[in-house]
């Protein structure tokens, strides 16, 4: 796929770091260049750090891993790009606009194993990429998040220190993913140092 045309990128909303332009591959491509993988499908998510916190939110208990943390996230449409799928499931989920995807944290493969139903129809290997995100407001001291509560119950702004201990106060971190707990620690560290 040839690089976005510079009148592509000026509609575009956000930037992308130059490093990340290899995302901006609709989703089907991929999984169509990547057959050897076997992927049903592709998910991205986003990492958001404000004032040395990472937004986590908790899935609804009556949903696929019930109560379960995580950041802001979900499944590419077919014909969107990865980055596209990152940026409108930020919005989705949180409400939250992103300025800029600024940083490859993790890319893994998962095996969702829950049965077939009807309301999530696709089972089998994922190919998951997690990037941090700038988003609009990021320099105010409170940024609004509004949930979608079919999907997300509530949200916590967590330190390193209490990603690490899987424990925010009183609240115990149970993660959807280790991969993400990982890549969320990966990040802090990318911020620490570019300070």
């Amino acid at each position: 796929m040839d690089p976005p045309t510079a009148a592509q990128q000026s509609l575009r909303a956000y930037d992308i770091a130059p490093a990340l332009e290899s995302y901006e591959i609709p989703v089907d491509t991929y999984i169509s260049q990547n057959s050897s993988d076997q992927l049903v499908g592709v998910l991205g998510t986003a990492v958001i750090i404000h004032q040395d916190r990472v937004l986590l939110i908790q899935r609804v208990a009556d949903d696929d891993y019930p109560d379960l943390w995580e950041v802001p996230g979900g499944v590419a449409d077919d014909g969107e790009t990865i980055i596209e799928c990152v940026v409108r499931e930020l919005r989705e989920e949180t409400s939250l606009r992103a300025s800029a995807i600024s940083t490859m944290l993790g890319e893994f493969e998962w095996e969702d194993s829950i049965p077939v139903s009807s309301s999530h129809p696709r089972r089998g290997k994922w190919k998951i990429f997690t990037f941090l995100v700038v988003v609009d407001g990021l320099n105010e001291d409170h940024l609004d998040i509004t949930l979608d509560s079919r999907e997300h119950k509530a949200f916590l702004w967590v330190t390193d220190k209490e990603v690490g201990s899987d424990l925010c106060g009183d609240v115990t971190l149970d993660w959807i993913s280790l991969n993400q707990k990982e890549a969320i620690l990966t990040a802090f560290k990318k911020v620490s140092t570019a300070v």
